[in-house]
């Protein structure tokens, strides 16, 4: 099973990899070649926990997970869900419906003349 979750304002990964190594969760930190155009992100941790994984950039997490999860899988989602706080991006929530108002809203009024 997959989980995406996002976070709305960019988190900091050197924090994040601290706390999940705190609470006992394995972390494996990789870093990208910087890009000449910036189109994706640099830093990016993997969060293994039992039976999950979880791939975390600074606006987004990927949860993947086989079979059942143990209380520390549970925990880690969790963990996840209270950094990573919604189901949509920004784009997705915000931006792509106001694109789509506008057009609706710019056809009637061309309509309407």
């Amino acid at each position: 099973m997959e989980r995406v979750r996002y976070a709305w304002s960019k988190r900091d990964i050197g924090q994040l990899s601290r706390l999940f190594g705190s609470q006992g969760f394995e972390v494996i930190e990789s870093k990208l070649p910087k890009p000449e155009i910036q189109i994706g992100y640099k830093e990016r941790i993997e969060v293994v926990g039992e039976k999950c994984k979880a791939f975390l950039d600074p606006n987004m997490a990927r949860i993947t997970s086989e079979g059942q999860p143990t209380n520390k899988d549970s925990e880690l989602q969790r963990m996840i869900d209270e950094h990573y706080s919604h189901n949509y991006s920004v784009e997705q929530a915000v931006i792509y419906p106001l694109v789509i108002l506008g057009t609706i809203v710019t056809i009637v009024l061309t309509y309407r003349r």
